[in-house]
């Protein structure tokens, strides 16, 4: 039953992800010229922001394998808040349009912001700990 419930979460956040990414693309002059602070601050605001609850659900999903999932969840919200403001800010400020050139760059961008999240993480991948590392305590 918990199983069915995770992957209907994950159908579910799949599905809205892909619809979000669907639209007309607005013409450029329709679009208000944001300063690149205040780009970097809504990365890094909507990226933290996603990031915890994103990581609150891979919680959810480590809490029987693991423990630790509290910095999981820290290091998660870390890691989308810097990946995101790099790659709102590198997008803004490369000047990436819709065209192939400018998916090109985009696509470059995201790997980079994946590397960068994934360095960010590490620190709480260290710290998981299994459930079965205290049992020898037990037995000793």
């Amino acid at each position: 039953m918990k199983r069915n419930v995770l992957v209907l979460i994950a159908v579910v956040i799949a599905i809205m992800t892909g619809l979000s990414l669907i639209g007309p693309p607005s013409p450029p002059a329709a679009t208000q010229d944001v300063s690149m602070p205040a780009t970097l601050l809504g990365g890094l605001i909507l990226g933290a922001v996603f990031g915890a609850a994103i990581g609150a659900l891979e919680a959810l999903v480590l809490r029987r394998a693991a423990f630790g999932t509290g910095a999981w969840i820290t290091c998660s919200s870390i890691a989308y808040a810097v990946a995101l403001s790099f790659f709102a800010g590198s997008a803004k400020l490369l000047e990436v349009g819709s065209n192939f050139a400018g998916e090109f760059a985009s696509q470059v961008l995201y790997v980079v912001a994946s590397v960068l999240a994934g360095l960010v993480m590490l620190p709480a991948l260290r710290r998981l700990k299994s459930p079965m590392s205290a049992a020898p305590q037990y037995f000793t």
